[in-house]
């Protein structure tokens, strides 16, 4: 949305969250979770009270980047969810976006006046624009919602780390450590679940979902921790605008600011550890290959204008050069065969699993509309229709669904397809026009 212990306690606390869902009305209002009992002394606790740690033995202690900030740039991490539909045993998870921090120039952008500012280190959702939300996240009847009805829980963003971070890094020039603590987050939201389902059934559809940012964490991190406590419900994983295009002098910079080898299953730690060339393949591949009942699914705009950026600045590009039209076309097309060559070797892997969907276009992010903070007209997740499959031209929203529901015999010959705008797909403007925030 952003551009982008006691036992008695989890039992009552258990009571309540279905008893919520069991009283619930046509639509259920979002609320803050509750997450009395999950932590001593600011570390995630188990269901027994001992500290949660990563692989490296480090505690996991949830936070956004300025923690240690006065408010309001210095805030405590929290979470949101809204009860499902009585009868309802699905449930829905999105994990937000809004850039990255991997250096002293990326990292000190949103403390220096009129730059660029190459990430959030605040959260800025409330059960009251969550009220509002639209995309995957809307209950109004007439979107006919793959996901309505569902229980749903939302975690922000604010610790510049794709949601794989679990250390406090100095950088310099910050005048304070920045607390890369998305891992931390992410384990404190699947303790929660774990607790809310703690004396009912495991949901029978779990669908993880992200954006930018988020479109990392939820297969990285958010994904594996939740198969390991419902290790039998049928998973779904849909990522949204993060296309896994970088380059290795960032993966170094963030594994050596991030720790990210202490947080990602060994599966996925060892294939980020490789070369950035093919990142994304390897990473999916893995993923499909381990887990062949979940499906996983791709978004992307063909130009999306904030990859364009990041992976600019991971290039080292100077800002000012995206100023040039050529220069930010060049970019823009290069970032964009990447891209397509990506997500088609990941299609042709032998399991069949993976799907993706490029739309035409630059926008970024299209999973959920957030009108205060978006600032997109209309809601693009019903209105996209750009691309085509074999079947012919086909909704984002369509796709989603078929993805969701369609139960086929054998995935590739399913009504969920590729779909892609190709070769129909560049932008209206050309230029820097369309290297510019939506």
């Amino acid at each position: 949305m952003k551009g982008m212990l006691g036992r008695g306690k989890f039992a009552f606390a258990a009571m309540c969250f279905f008893g919520a869902i069991a009283n619930a009305t046509a639509v259920n209002e979002w609320q803050e979770a509750d997450i009395d009992g999950l932590l001593d002394a600011g570390q995630v606790v188990d269901a027994d009270g001992y500290v949660l740690k990563d692989k490296g033995g480090n505690a996991l202690v949830p936070n956004c980047a300025f923690g240690s900030l006065p408010p309001p740039l210095g805030q405590p991490f929290k979470f949101f969810w809204q009860a499902g539909d009585p009868g309802n045993k699905n449930l829905l998870i999105f994990h937000d976006g809004g850039g990255a921090c991997w250096n002293r120039d990326t990292c000190l952008s949103p403390l220096v006046p009129n730059a660029r500012a190459a990430y959030d280190p605040t959260i800025s959702e409330s059960p009251e624009n969550l009220a509002l939300a639209g995309g995957i996240l809307s209950e109004e009847e007439s979107q006919k919602n793959p996901f309505k009805g569902w229980t749903k829980v939302f975690i922000p963003y604010c610790t510049g780390d794709v949601g794989w971070g679990n250390n406090d890094a100095t950088y310099d020039g910050v005048p304070f450590p920045i607390h890369h603590r998305g891992y931390a987050n992410v384990r404190l939201v699947v303790r929660w679940l774990q607790q809310q389902y703690a004396h009912s059934a495991a949901p029978e559809r779990i669908a993880v979902t992200g954006v930018s940012a988020g479109a990392y964490a939820a297969p990285g991190t958010v994904f594996p921790e939740v198969k390991k406590i419902f290790p039998r419900a049928q998973t779904y994983l849909l990522a949204d605008s993060g296309n896994g295009v970088v380059t290795n002098s960032f993966l170094d910079s963030a594994e050596e600011n991030w720790k990210f080898k202490n947080t990602l299953p060994v599966y996925l730690a060892n294939v980020v550890d490789g070369q950035a060339l093919g990142l994304p393949v390897r990473f999916y591949g893995v993923l499909t290959w381990l887990f062949p009942q979940t499906r996983f699914g791709q978004f992307q705009n063909a130009f999306d204008s904030i990859q364009t950026i990041i992976y600019a600045t991971m290039k080292g590009v100077d800002p000012s050069a995206l100023e040039n039209p050529q220069t930010a076309l060049a970019l823009a097309l290069e970032w964009s065969a990447q891209m397509r060559l990506a997500t088609n070797l990941a299609a042709a892997a032998p399991n069949g699993n993976y799907r993706f969907y490029t739309a035409a276009g630059s926008e970024h992010g299209i999973l959920v509309n957030v009108p205060d903070n978006i600032g997109f007209d209309a809601d693009q997740f019903y209105l996209e229709k750009s691309a085509r499959s074999p079947r012919g031209q086909l909704s984002f929203r369509d796709w989603t669904a078929d993805m969701i529901w369609k139960e086929p015999r054998q995935l590739r010959t399913s009504n969920w397809q590729n779909a892609t705008c190709f070769p129909y797909c560049l932008p209206t403007q050309p230029g820097i026009a369309f290297l510019t925030a939506p």
